[in-house]
């Protein structure tokens, strides 16, 4: 015979079992297949070169044949039973319907008669919405012009609305789940047909066991116009894939929009004590240093180190300072001040006066080795031009800032703090200078 032959089956196999204890049952299968040649057979599509179906549980089979195994009675006696059991033969019936092969030309005029006032044909909805079309999630049942859906093929049913969902899983109809179909049913005559027609019952049955909640009698009997919509297990696979990467692409760009609008940051060393001390976790918002160009007198402020910082921090400890680490300092210059260094110890002078408010930058107990005296140019007069601040550190002792390496721009402040979230017994605000000393450098 020709590989290309094909015969399309419904069939009904039936074991009559011989049990002589317990509950005493019969066993029936009925379904449908595309038989084909070993070469063209694919179980997926619903082509197949044999049966191969399994008609009981293997731990069934024993008793299906009467086999014993009574606790109650001696194994002589289980073994005489079973000996008058062997010559008994298993009886199985078989039943086969062959189909008419398909015309396309006949199905297509009688589903034309139909399918106008099917829901399913008024609209063909794309998996993409705003019309991009690249995927169609075409109903397997509105398709006249190819061969249409039939026993043995594999469907996977899905929600066309959300309200849907209860009553599918009342049905054992479970979106998403594959689906064998075993049997269609003609809507008038009740006769087993081969082709799906618009109101007739289906027979359905997964391809692979489910979640024991999810488990029942196999197959279902449904009819067809209550499952919303069926697709290929392939097309929803894809449509799977694309919600997944979608939904991943969605997460991973709210999070880049979160970490673009808000941050921690970790205090590292001692130039902000006594405010700030080494640990402190910090939440930090940078939404402001957009909409807000010019900080305020006083306030913290996290900045991106200018060329002159990365080079200091590079030289004084072989670490490489990028654009992207962040430091903190508090604004204590505005533009158009003048800040005069006084001495080797960092003192300074705003204007000729005193940092006030900001002059109680001396809380901190002073570094032992004095090693900020190497920075300091006595005399210096740092102009703040326009689109820069002054920062300093709290701890004017071990501050490495303005003093050092000249105004901050503007445009280099990343961050303002929030609060501080760590450690939790100095949980909340960031607020201005203590007034009494908090750390000491022979802690």
């Amino acid at each position: 015979r020709s590989s290309s032959e094909t015969a399309d089956a419904s069939f009904a196999l039936r074991i009559k079992g011989q049990q002589r204890t317990g509950r005493r049952f019969d066993v029936e299968w009925r379904s449908g297949m595309r038989f084909v040649s070993l070469e063209n057979s694919k179980l997926s599509e619903g082509k197949a070169n044999d049966f191969g179906a399994h008609l009981l549980q293997t731990n069934l089979l024993p008793v299906m044949q009467g086999v014993v195994d009574d606790e109650t009675l001696t194994a002589q006696e289980n073994s005489m039973l079973n000996e008058a059991n062997a010559a008994k033969p298993l009886l199985l019936q078989v039943e086969v319907v062959l189909h008419e092969p398909f015309d396309a030309a006949t199905y297509s005029s009688a589903l034309s008669s139909t399918s106008s006032s099917s829901p399913r044909a008024q609209k063909e909805e794309g998996v993409i919405s705003g019309g991009f079309g690249l995927f169609r999630m075409r109903d397997l049942r509105d398709v006249p012009e190819e061969e249409p859906l039939r026993v043995g093929s594999v469907v996977t049913p899905v929600l066309r609305k959300l309200s849907q969902r209860a009553g599918m899983f009342q049905m054992g109809v479970y979106p998403g789940v594959e689906y064998r179909i075993l049997r269609i049913l003609d809507p008038a005559t009740g006769q087993e047909i081969f082709y799906t027609k618009p109101g007739s019952e289906y027979e359905l049955k997964p391809i692979y066991p489910l979640v024991q909640q999810l488990e029942r009698a196999w197959p279902v009997r449904v009819q067809e116009t209550n499952i919303p919509k069926l697709i290929t297990p392939t097309q929803y696979n894809v449509i799977s894939a694309i919600g997944s990467l979608l939904a991943a692409a969605s997460a991973l760009f709210t999070a880049f929009c979160i970490s673009q609008a808000i941050s921690l940051f970790f205090i590292p060393s001692k130039s902000m004590e006594p405010t700030l001390q080494v640990g402190d976790v910090l939440l930090v918002e940078k939404i402001s240093p957009l909409i807000l160009k010019q900080p305020k007198l006083g306030e913290v402020v996290l900045f991106h180190p200018p060329s002159k910082l990365q080079e200091l921090v590079q030289s004084g400890s072989g670490r490489p300072v990028s654009q992207r680490d962040l430091f903190v300092k508090r604004v204590s210059a505005l533009p158009g001040d003048m800040i005069l260094i006084q001495d080797k110890a960092g003192n300074i002078l705003i204007n000729g006066e005193k940092e006030a408010p900001w002059d109680r930058r001396s809380l901190c107990a002073a570094e032992p080795l004095r090693l900020i005296e190497r920075y300091m140019e006595p005399g210096r007069e740092i102009v703040v031009e326009k689109n820069q601040v002054g920062v300093l550190g709290d701890c004017g002792s071990v501050s490495v800032d303005s003093r050092v390496w000249g105004p901050l721009p503007t445009q280099d402040i990343a961050g303002r703090p929030l609060m501080r979230l760590w450690p939790l017994s100095r949980f909340g605000a960031v607020g201005d200078l203590p007034m009494t000393i908090t750390n000491e450098w022979t802690k």
